[in-house]
């Protein structure tokens, strides 16, 4: 068994079951366990860090509160990247992607602008080789978590957040009341279908563009960026994962979404200007130009 890199996946200490409180207690942890598994596998391939209390931003203007803490953050040559990872197994079928999460990237974004150039992915990690396969896999013990995670079938498909915007505006909305410390009670997500996904992969963004120019790009130049679309295909590396003892996780296929330097500078400069005509149709909150509005009318 040979493997060019060792993975050691740091998770959440489970919880032993007694009874209906435990139970449940047992089933949030291992759900987020699951995502740790993936988020730790993500930084350990791309060479990042999964971020702990070393990197947020907690920045309060009048009576909104804007908590940003990425998932992975990168540093490279002064400038910053920031993943957010969602893992979805094929029962489940779609990631919840949250809207509030979404305005908080689009804000930190905005915020930088003329600070660095800050780019943002969203990865999403499929999982399962059956709908039945993953079901149950959030009760079990950290060893038996690890080790379905790893014989289950994956791959990984990495977006920059401007395809989340196009997402959105084609996927259905829901909302959750879920209160939690640093957002609101009532959350609204939506959810990029699978299908969507493949269709991307499969037929490329200009059809997802034509299917739904009514919604959200209307606008020649948002469409023409999005046209200049790249992607790069490759498998994931050997990895080792050392845990309760070693085996060998199969290498899985990685599709990787980008734009090219130049093609993103100039959507940049177009988003800076026009951020608040692209979040209304959105239907997003502009946090940025909220905070510039409140900090006009602060008394200097």
């Amino acid at each position: 068994m040979t493997g060019e890199m060792i993975f050691r996946p740091r998770l959440h200490k489970e919880k032993r079951v007694v009874d209906e409180k435990s139970a449940k207690a047992r089933s949030v942890i291992g759900k987020k366990n699951i995502g740790r598994f993936f988020t730790h596998l993500y930084s350990e391939i791309f060479d990042g860090r999964v971020n702990g209390p070393g990197f947020y931003s907690n920045d309060s203007f009048g009576d909104i509160s804007v908590y940003f803490k990425p998932d992975v953050v990168f540093r490279k040559k002064g400038n910053l990247g920031f993943s957010e990872i969602k893992a979805c197994s094929l029962k489940s079928g779609a990631p919840i992607c949250t809207e509030h999460q979404l305005e908080i990237y689009t804000y930190f974004l905005l915020k930088d602008y003329f600070k660095s150039k800050v780019k943002i992915n969203y990865c999403i990690f499929n999982y399962g080789n059956s709908c039945n396969s993953t079901q149950g896999i959030h009760m079990l013990s950290n060893g038996r978590i690890v080790e379905e995670l790893s014989f289950q079938k994956k791959d990984l498909n990495i977006f920059p957040i401007e395809l989340m915007f196009l997402f959105k505006s084609c996927s259905n909305n829901y909302s959750l009341n879920q209160a939690t410390s640093f957002g609101p009670d009532n959350v609204d997500y939506f959810k990029p279908k699978r299908s969507l996904v493949n269709k991307l992969n499969n037929e490329g963004v200009e059809l997802i563009i034509n299917e739904n120019t009514d919604s959200f790009f209307p606008n020649d130049f948002e469409s023409d960026f999005l046209s200049t679309l790249k992607r790069r295909d490759f498998k994931s590396p050997g990895i080792i994962i050392d845990y309760h003892g070693r085996a060998e996780l199969k290498k899985f296929p990685i599709v990787k979404h980008y734009f090219k330097d130049k093609d993103y500078k100039k959507w940049m400069k177009y988003f800076f200007e026009n951020h608040e005509d692209v979040l209304m149709r959105l239907k997003l909150r502009d946090f940025y130009q909220q905070r510039e509005d409140y900090l006009s009318e602060v008394p200097f």
